[in-house]
């Protein structure tokens, strides 16, 4: 328990770090605030700006970017913010109840940015739920548990952060990134890394678990029992026979899994 928490509160504080340092980088000091319904922050150091915009109420959410990382968090209302590159703000729709973001026709070649999707804390569930960045963060943090239906989580480059979130599906994949999630509780999950590590902190007991763990390099630990991979084999077992199924693997990293 003392193992995961120190690790939790280091991947959190390096988790801020990063955000807080690539803005930086990328954005640079805000100089200059305008408001006129959609408030901008320019940023002269690279020509960039912050934008804020307000969006229609949505119960799903379709997100496919390249280079941006992508927050989900609650607030009071619907709006999209973004911090990067000057003119090349994802683009949002809201149709039929679906907020769809995807990069602008300006984005080929730039830096990333930061894509925060905001909506209200009395939002209590979502139907289908697909973010997707190839190089870049996904991070859903509400201030309360809320539920989604199904989620779909993937970064090719970039790590996975779930907080407060039940529902029936999720799928998570990281080629290159570690997953983190903190009282999670779903149906069905599926949660893979080729290089990364993968900590789950169940909001529900094990018990309730039917859990599929493999890793080729490095250690699993369920609860307080850890199974150590030896002589480079795969590490693959199955623990538990609840109705509720967990699969979770990665190549090169540890797996650990508590409630």
């Amino acid at each position: 328990m003392k193992k995961r928490n120190i690790y939790l509160i280091l991947l959190s504080s390096a988790t801020a770090a990063a955000i807080i340092l690539g803005t930086l980088w990328h954005v640079g000091k805000p100089v200059f605030v305008h408001s006129d319904g959609n408030f901008s922050f320019y940023f002269p150091d690279n020509n960039n700006l912050q934008t804020t915009k307000k969006l229609d109420s949505f119960t799903g959410i379709q997100i496919h970017l390249q280079n941006d990382d992508i927050e989900l968090e609650t607030g009071t209302e619907y709006k999209m913010t973004y911090t990067g590159p000057k003119n090349t703000a994802p683009t949002a729709e809201t149709v039929d109840g679906t907020l769809t973001v995807s990069d602008s026709k300006n984005s080929s070649g730039r830096t990333g940015g930061i894509l925060t999707i905001t909506f209200p804390s009395d939002l209590k569930s979502l139907q289908d739920v697909s973010l997707d960045t190839v190089n870049g963060d996904i991070c859903i943090e509400p201030n309360d548990t809320i539920t989604v239906k199904n989620l779909a989580l993937t970064s090719e480059n970039g790590d996975l952060s779930l907080e407060k979130c039940h529902g029936s599906v999720l799928k998570a994949s990281a080629d290159n990134g570690n997953i983190g999630m903190e009282d999670v509780s779903f149906e069905q999950s599926d949660l893979s890394s080729e290089n990364g590590d993968l900590i789950v902190d169940l909001d529900d007991s094990i018990k309730n678990y039917t859990i599929s763990p493999s890793t080729t390099s490095g250690d699993i630990t369920i609860g307080d029992t850890t199974y150590s991979t030896t002589d480079g084999a795969e590490n693959q077992i199955t623990i538990g026979s609840g109705s509720k199924v967990l699969k979770i693997r990665t190549q090169s990293g540890d797996i650990e899994i508590e409630d």
